[in-house]
C-alpha cells in the first residue's frame, strides 16, 4: 500500500478506531460465526458456501444483488439448523490452492476491502513480510492456518465436516463456465457473474520452494479438490 496515498490515510485511520480494537479481540483467534443469524439473510431454497478469494463476491453479486458477504462454513449452517441445512441446495466453488493463497495475499497487503476486519488480519498476519515468499516460507501463512484466519483457512474446512463433503455441488473456479451452467439449473436463476474484487494472479511466478511449502500445508485441497500437484 503506497504511503501517503488515500487509501493509506483510510487504513491508518481504521487500525486506530475503537472498533478495530473490538474487531481485533475477536478475531484474534480465528473467525466465528455461530452468533449470525445465517439462515436470516439468504434465500431458503440455497445456501452458498462462500469461500475468500474464490469469486465468491461475483456469485453473490449474481444471487442477490449485494457486494457483501461472510465466510460461514457448511458445518457452521448445519449446526445452528440441520434441518433448514438438509432442505437447501448448497454449493462452493473451489480454488488452485496456490493462486488462491497469492490472491489472499495481495488482496490484505493492499488493505482489502479498508474495512476493520481486513486491517485486523494485515495488521496480525501481513504486515511483518516483505513478500510473498517471505510470507510462505517465514512461518506467516502456516501461523494464518493454524490461528483460523479466514482468507487463508483451507478450502476443505468450509465444506466438509470430518471426513465428509456435506455441499450438494463443488465447482472449481477454472472451470467457472460448466459452474454456472450447473448452478442455474439447480437453482432455476440463471447466474451473471461481473468481476468484483480482482486480485493479482500470480502468473506461475513462485519459487519451487514456495510452491512445496504451499502443497505441503494445503495438501488436502489438492488431494480433495482434484489439484495436480505436479503441474502447479
Amino acid at each position: 500500500m503506497r504511503v501517503f496515498s488515500k487509501r493509506w490515510f483510510t487504513y491508518k485511520k481504521l487500525v486506530s478506531s475503537e472498533r478495530y480494537s473490538e474487531v481485533a479481540s475477536e478475531r484474534i483467534s480465528g473467525v466465528d460465526f455461530g452468533s449470525l443469524d445465517l439462515f436470516n439473510s439468504i434465500d431458503k431454497s440455497f445456501i452458498f458456501i462462500h469461500i475468500p478469494k474464490v469469486a465468491g463476491l461475483s456469485v453473490i453479486n449474481a444471487l442477490t444483488g449485494k457486494n457483501e458477504s461472510h465466510h460461514a462454513t457448511a458445518l457452521d449452517y448445519k449446526k445452528q439448523s440441520p434441518i433448514k441445512f438438509d432442505s437447501c441446495y448448497t454449493f462452493s466453488m473451489v480454488r488452485n490452492p496456490s493462486e488462491r493463497c497469492f490472491s489472499a495475499y495481495n488482496y490484505l497487503s493492499n488493505g482489502g476491502r479498508l474495512n476493520v476486519y481486513d486491517c485486523f488480519w494485515r495488521e496480525e498476519y501481513i504486515k511483518s513480510y516483505k513478500t510473498f515468499e517471505c510470507f510462505v516460507m517465514d512461518g506467516g501463512l502456516e501461523k494464518a492456518i493454524k490461528n483460523n484466519a479466514e482468507h487463508f483457512i483451507p478450502q476443505w474446512k468450509y465444506l466438509y465436516e470430518e471426513d465428509k463433503c456435506i455441499v450438494d455441488y463443488v465447482g472449481r473456479l477454472e472451470e467457472i463456465d460448466e459452474f454456472v451452467r450447473i448452478v442455474s439449473f439447480e437453482i432455476q436463476q440463471k447466474l451473471c457473474l461481473k468481476k468484483i474484487n480482482v486480485g493479482k494472479r500470480y502468473e506461475n511466478s513462485m519459487s519451487s520452494k514456495v510452491k512445496e511449502k504451499i502443497q505441503d500445508l494445503y495438501l488436502q485441497d489438492y488431494l480433495l479438490f482434484g489439484y495436480s500437484l505436479k503441474d502447479d
